[in-house]
């Protein structure tokens, strides 16, 4: 009597024991019902295997045919094998040079994009680590590198913490997934560490001011879009004061000139300095703000 596996926790090490079992090298898992829906009864969900098992059945799971009204034809995990056991592969594509583009993903050599959805600072440091580089100094999203030329998706929703070897290490809730070409996630790497200064300007004293940084030299405004108490507490700190009292936006200590250097800023509020903040920023990204946008901060003094 045959039956489906729900996608629950369903990931690189399911699929690899599937396609182990059915004589592959390697395993990619699908969701979504990226093969159309199944029929007939689920079998198994929440399996979680540690990729080394010979069989799924030993794999750690739900009681048989035991599954959540979340499981439905919609959700059927799915996998694509291969022969090869060759790792997935990375390139950027349409950078003004190798160290910045989209980002794709080859798969016995099947390239997909990644899609934004999620897409942040963290994502892009490891996928700069895995191509080598030491830094990412911005995660791209909205056709920054223009429209795709390529149709075919492979993953999204990615969460990294910026600590993992590869993609392959980072949570994710998509694979070969439907995303418009315009929406595509990308990256700019670097050798050298950004050197990040930062000023409060226009403020009636030095506790308070739009915020600017200064990036390698090069001095900018921050994008409002955003921007919170969590963030204002994270500039003051890293200027000396105790906390911030209030974090102003719609250019509220006037507009700014040169380059929106931030966007997206999201602190948790206990980064030692907004480099150590998730951004989408370095001057990508940001096309839907101007310096009407830009953010501010009132610090305690």
């Amino acid at each position: 009597l045959w039956g489906r596996i729900c996608q629950s926790s369903w990931s690189f090490h399911e699929a690899d024991v599937i396609c182990g079992m059915l004589g592959y090298n390697r395993g990619v898992p699908t969701l979504s019902s990226a093969f159309q829906p199944g029929i007939g009864r689920i079998w198994l969900n929440d399996v979680r295997c540690h990729g080394e098992e010979s069989d799924i059945q030993d794999c750690q799971h739900s009681d048989w045919g035991s599954y959540s009204s979340s499981c439905t034809s919609s959700t059927d995990a799915g996998v694509i094998c291969f022969n090869e056991k060759a790792d997935l592969m990375i390139r950027l594509t349409r950078g003004k040079d190798e160290s910045q583009g989209q980002v794709e993903i080859g798969i016995d050599g099947v390239w997909g994009g990644v899609c934004q959805t999620g897409w942040d600072i963290q994502d892009a440091t490891v996928i700069c680590k895995q191509l080598g580089y030491v830094y990412a100094l911005a995660a791209t999203y909205d056709n920054t590198f223009g429209s795709s030329l390529n149709s075919r998706a492979w993953i999204s929703d990615l969460a990294c913490r910026g600590e993992e070897g590869t993609i392959l290490d980072c949570p994710y809730t998509g694979w070969n997934v439907a995303c418009s070409t315009d929406q595509r996630a990308g990256v700019v790497c670097s050798n050298e560490a950004p050197v990040l200064d930062i000023r409060l300007v226009d403020g009636i004293d030095s506790s308070q001011g739009r915020v600017e940084v200064g990036l390698n030299g090069a001095w900018g405004t921050v994008c409002d879009y955003g921007w919170d108490i969590l963030d204002a507490n994270v500039v003051c700190r890293q200027l000396g004061f105790d906390e911030a009292l209030a974090a102003t936006n719609d250019s509220s200590f006037g507009y700014g000139r040169g380059r929106i250097w931030l966007y997206n800023v999201k602190c948790n509020g206990g980064e030692r300095g907004l480099l150590n903040c998730s951004h989408s920023g370095w001057g990508y990204g940001v096309s839907s703000c101007d310096h009407a946008n830009d953010a501010g901060v009132i610090c305690k003094k």
